[in-house]
Protein backbone atom coordinates (compact mmCIF):
# COMPACT_ATOMS: atom_id res chain seq x y z
CA UNK A 1 0.00 0.00 0.00
CA UNK A 2 1.60 3.33 -1.11
CA UNK A 3 1.42 5.61 1.78
CA UNK A 4 2.19 8.91 -0.07
CA UNK A 5 1.64 11.12 -3.07
CA UNK A 6 3.64 10.00 -6.17
CA UNK A 7 4.22 10.88 -9.42
CA UNK A 8 2.45 8.61 -12.12
CA UNK A 9 3.43 9.79 -15.34
CA UNK A 10 6.37 12.93 -15.43
CA UNK A 11 5.68 15.12 -18.50
CA UNK A 12 8.57 13.93 -20.02
CA UNK A 13 7.83 9.76 -19.83
CA UNK A 14 6.10 9.94 -23.03
CA UNK A 15 9.53 11.70 -24.55
CA UNK A 16 11.62 8.46 -22.37
CA UNK A 17 9.72 5.61 -22.29
CA UNK A 18 8.70 3.19 -24.80
CA UNK A 19 5.07 3.16 -24.11
CA UNK A 20 3.58 -0.32 -22.71
CA UNK A 21 0.86 -0.86 -25.67
CA UNK A 22 0.68 0.34 -29.46
CA UNK A 23 -2.09 0.38 -31.63
CA UNK A 24 -2.55 1.37 -35.14
CA UNK A 25 0.27 1.98 -38.25
CA UNK A 26 2.65 4.71 -37.75
CA UNK A 27 1.43 8.29 -37.85
CA UNK A 28 -2.05 6.92 -37.00
CA UNK A 29 -1.10 4.58 -33.62
CA UNK A 30 -2.28 4.83 -30.21
CA UNK A 31 -0.17 4.73 -27.36
CA UNK A 32 -0.96 3.78 -23.89
CA UNK A 33 1.36 3.62 -20.98
CA UNK A 34 -0.11 1.88 -17.85
CA UNK A 35 0.80 2.11 -13.86
CA UNK A 36 -1.05 -0.09 -11.31
CA UNK A 37 -1.26 1.56 -7.63
CA UNK A 38 -2.80 -0.15 -5.23
CA UNK A 39 -6.38 -1.24 -6.48
CA UNK A 40 -6.33 1.26 -9.17
CA UNK A 41 -4.93 1.19 -12.89
CA UNK A 42 -4.05 5.01 -14.67
CA UNK A 43 -3.43 5.05 -18.15
CA UNK A 44 -1.72 7.68 -19.84
CA UNK A 45 -2.72 7.71 -23.85
CA UNK A 46 -1.76 9.68 -26.22
CA UNK A 47 -3.26 9.73 -30.06
CA UNK A 48 -2.64 10.41 -33.38
CA UNK A 49 -4.74 12.59 -35.69
CA UNK A 50 -6.90 10.00 -37.86
CA UNK A 51 -6.48 7.28 -35.41
CA UNK A 52 -9.04 4.07 -36.09
CA UNK A 53 -9.83 2.16 -33.70
CA UNK A 54 -8.86 -1.97 -34.96
CA UNK A 55 -11.63 -3.86 -37.21
CA UNK A 56 -12.44 -6.11 -34.46
CA UNK A 57 -13.04 -3.79 -31.81
CA UNK A 58 -15.67 -1.72 -33.33
CA UNK A 59 -16.98 0.02 -29.62
CA UNK A 60 -15.66 0.28 -26.15
CA UNK A 61 -18.01 -2.29 -24.07
CA UNK A 62 -16.91 -0.70 -20.80
CA UNK A 63 -17.60 2.36 -19.37
CA UNK A 64 -14.46 4.98 -19.35
CA UNK A 65 -13.53 7.96 -17.26
CA UNK A 66 -10.85 10.10 -17.26
CA UNK A 67 -9.32 13.82 -17.99
CA UNK A 68 -8.12 15.10 -21.68
CA UNK A 69 -5.23 17.01 -21.74
CA UNK A 70 -5.41 17.70 -24.89
CA UNK A 71 -6.54 17.37 -28.43
CA UNK A 72 -10.53 16.85 -28.57
CA UNK A 73 -12.75 13.33 -28.27
CA UNK A 74 -15.79 12.77 -30.37
CA UNK A 75 -18.04 10.28 -29.04
CA UNK A 76 -21.04 8.31 -30.43
CA UNK A 77 -23.50 5.79 -28.81
CA UNK A 78 -23.71 2.83 -30.50
CA UNK A 79 -27.98 3.10 -29.37
CA UNK A 80 -27.95 6.42 -30.85
CA UNK A 81 -25.28 7.50 -33.55
CA UNK A 82 -27.44 10.06 -35.06
CA UNK A 83 -26.08 12.46 -31.58
CA UNK A 84 -22.37 13.25 -31.97
CA UNK A 85 -20.91 14.02 -28.09
CA UNK A 86 -17.94 16.31 -28.04
CA UNK A 87 -14.94 16.20 -25.12
CA UNK A 88 -12.26 19.30 -25.29
CA UNK A 89 -9.02 19.96 -23.70
CA UNK A 90 -9.55 20.58 -20.01
CA UNK A 91 -12.71 18.24 -19.48
CA UNK A 92 -12.72 15.50 -17.07
CA UNK A 93 -15.32 12.84 -18.73
CA UNK A 94 -17.46 9.47 -18.31
CA UNK A 95 -18.59 7.57 -21.40
CA UNK A 96 -21.25 5.15 -20.68
CA UNK A 97 -20.39 1.55 -22.20
CA UNK A 98 -21.06 0.77 -25.94
CA UNK A 99 -19.59 3.41 -27.42
CA UNK A 100 -17.01 4.70 -30.01
CA UNK A 101 -14.58 7.09 -30.20
CA UNK A 102 -12.94 9.59 -33.44
CA UNK A 103 -9.93 11.16 -32.98
CA UNK A 104 -9.43 14.17 -35.65
CA UNK A 105 -7.14 15.68 -33.48
CA UNK A 106 -3.28 14.58 -31.78
CA UNK A 107 -4.77 14.16 -28.14
CA UNK A 108 -3.53 13.28 -24.95
CA UNK A 109 -5.50 11.68 -21.95
CA UNK A 110 -5.53 10.14 -18.80
CA UNK A 111 -8.22 7.70 -18.03
CA UNK A 112 -8.21 5.68 -14.36
CA UNK A 113 -10.12 2.11 -13.35
CA UNK A 114 -10.42 0.15 -10.56
CA UNK A 115 -8.72 -2.87 -11.20
CA UNK A 116 -10.84 -5.35 -8.41
CA UNK A 117 -13.32 -4.57 -11.42
CA UNK A 118 -11.91 -6.27 -14.65
CA UNK A 119 -10.47 -9.22 -12.47
CA UNK A 120 -14.19 -9.98 -11.42
CA UNK A 121 -15.11 -9.55 -15.39
CA UNK A 122 -12.11 -11.43 -16.13
CA UNK A 123 -13.01 -14.44 -13.64
CA UNK A 124 -16.70 -14.38 -14.63
CA UNK A 125 -15.95 -15.21 -18.06
CA UNK A 126 -13.39 -17.66 -17.89
CA UNK A 127 -15.90 -19.50 -15.24
CA UNK A 128 -18.65 -18.91 -17.76
CA UNK A 129 -15.77 -20.62 -20.50
CA UNK A 130 -15.44 -23.49 -18.34
CA UNK A 131 -18.84 -23.97 -18.18
CA UNK A 132 -19.34 -24.24 -21.41
CA UNK A 133 -16.72 -26.26 -23.14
Amino acid sequence: MIKNPQICFPREQSDINSPHRTFGTFGKQCRIWIKNVNNMQLRRIEIDAGYVPQPNQPCFKLARYGYLESGEMKIYMIKDSSIIHTIKAGQTYYIPPKHVTIFEKKSSLIEFSYMGFFSIIANKCKNFMQKHK
